[in-house]
């Protein structure tokens, strides 16, 4: 090759590594773009998975919502048909028995019912009634029913001679003869320390109606409150405070006197009793209760619990016939000797009723009670207010229990249709109610110890309008000790009780 061809050679080069890097550009692989439309469909599709995620989420918790009201509403099926179930049989009951009462009987029930509703809730039922009661109404936001009851209590006392009340008649604290106290002169009160109020709550439950019942008055010292009833009831069986097994607050005599007389049975403790009926018309209760005593010289130390048990006759007309008895340990701590303690066995009776005696007057009733034993004394009104009757230590340490005996009858007379200066006094009624307490003393007792206490009492009680009444009575009592001294008390009380 010539120095001229050089050019052309160069030239010739130049054209063919253009060519071949041409080439390979052509051949290198080149990325593709993404179009627009293609990453917006793919943004809406993640927007709507978590879309779907949250409506399932909601769907989730109202089922659960569903499932807990459909839970709520299958147990409130169940509660009416437990009381539609007890309603039919009831039904079924009172329709078997409807060609058997007579107009007479259903005016008497009728009127029993009536009665039932404006007095003050006493002594427990022996069954509790399923579903709402009279007068209750439901708890909010729970399957109980509650009735709120009460009395507004007020009483005006004038008291005549020395006695160691003013604002009631403690027979027992009428003073002797030649005693200082006997020169106390007359006085007047007025209190409404022996108001009260109660509350009874039921509640279905998978195993029956439970029933809770307290109630509560100001009637303790210087108007303090106090507990009255406290006790839980399923079915016959009652655990907690009410009136003892061995009294029976069901002979309600009229007496205007908050205190009441002198030798009736009216304790209230705390006690587990269970009452069963062995036949139409008659009922068994036995039960358990607290055990103290009142001793002279000494204190209680309680170890053993008083057994109780009763028998109750039902009669025509409201009337009834009770026979009761208890067994008792009377055991104590000498005044003196602390951790030295004596114990001796204990024993009472009771028996009372209430007599319709239609043959004197339609509506009259005849009313008593006889109480009594060793050691017992706790359970007779007056002794029980005195303090010390149920047993005494003697000089040498001996613990001896005393024998007492109380009892009262009382006739009540209703007076029927009778009208005064316009005034319809169809609801007009009088009590006339004696009484007696004995304690049979023994030689180691002083002179001055309690001995016998009489009560005698007449009132007067109208009710013009239901829940309300107003009384008047006049009383009289004498005591009387070991010794023979004695004093005599009068008192006149008028009274307005107001019944919610």
């Amino acid at each position: 090759m010539t120095s001229r061809d050089w050019p052309q050679w160069l030239l010739v080069i130049a054209a063919v590594i253009a060519l071949s890097a041409a080439s390979l550009a052509a051949q290198a692989p080149q990325p593709t773009p993404t179009p627009a439309p293609q990453a917006e469909a793919t943004a809406a599709k993640l927007q709507g998975t978590q879309h779907l995620l949250r409506l399932i989420e909601l769907q989730k918790l109202q089922i659960e919502e569903q499932a807990k009201l459909l839970e709520a509403q299958q147990e409130q099926l169940e509660a009416m048909k437990q009381l539609l179930d007890a309603l039919s049989r009831r039904l079924q009951e009172l329709e078997s028995k409807a060609g058997e009462v007579t107009p007479q009987e259903l005016e008497e029930r009728l009127a029993r019912i009536e009665t039932s509703v404006t007095k003050p809730p006493e002594l427990p039922p022996d069954v509790v009634s399923a579903g709402d009661f009279p007068g209750s109404f439901r708890i909010p936001g729970s399957d109980a029913g509650m009735k709120i009851s009460g009395i507004v209590w007020t009483s005006l006392i004038q008291t005549f001679d020395a006695l160691g009340s003013d604002d009631r008649f403690l027979t027992y604290s009428i003073p002797t003869a030649g005693t200082p106290e006997a020169g106390k002169g007359k006085r007047l009160s007025l209190w409404a320390g022996a108001s009260r109020f109660n509350f009874d709550v039921r509640t279905p439950t998978a195993l029956g109606q439970m029933r809770a019942f307290i109630e509560g008055d100001f009637g303790g010292q210087a108007g303090a409150f106090r507990l009255r009833h406290a006790y839980g009831q399923y079915r016959s069986f009652i655990i907690g405070q009410t009136w003892s097994t061995f009294s029976d607050p069901d002979a309600d005599h009229a007496d205007v006197d908050f205190e009441g007389v002198n030798a009736e049975n009216v304790q209230r403790q705390a006690q587990v009793r269970h009452t069963r009926t062995l036949r139409d018309g008659l009922k068994l209760a036995v039960a358990v209760e607290y055990p103290t005593a009142s001793i002279t010289g000494g204190k209680a130390v309680n170890q053993v619990p008083d057994l109780i048990g009763r028998l109750v006759w039902q009669l025509p007309r409201d009337g009834h016939l009770q026979t009761a008895a208890v067994f008792r340990q009377v055991r104590g701590e000498l005044d003196g000797r602390p951790n030295v303690v004596e114990s001796v066995p204990a024993w009472g009776l009771s028996a009372s009723g209430v007599v319709p005696v239609p043959r004197w007057y339609e509506k009259d009733r005849l009313i008593f009670q006889v109480n009594g034993g060793r050691g017992v004394a706790r359970y007779i009104n007056d002794l029980n207010s005195a303090g010390g009757q149920d047993a005494i230590f003697t000089a040498d340490g001996n613990l001896r229990t005393l024998q007492a005996w109380g009892y009262y009858v009382d006739y009540e007379h209703v007076w029927g249709e009778q009208h005064w200066f316009g005034l319809p006094l169809n609801d007009l009624r009088s009590s006339l109610i004696w009484g007696r307490v004995t304690v049979r003393n023994l030689q180691e007792q002083p002179g001055n110890a309690y001995h016998k206490t009489d009560r005698l009492s007449l009132n007067l009680v109208w009710s013009p309008v239901p829940r309300v009444d107003l009384g008047t009575e006049i009383l009289w009592g004498r005591r009387e000790n070991k010794d023979g001294s004695s004093g005599t008390a009068r008192q006149f009380q008028l009274r307005a009780r107001f019944l919610f």
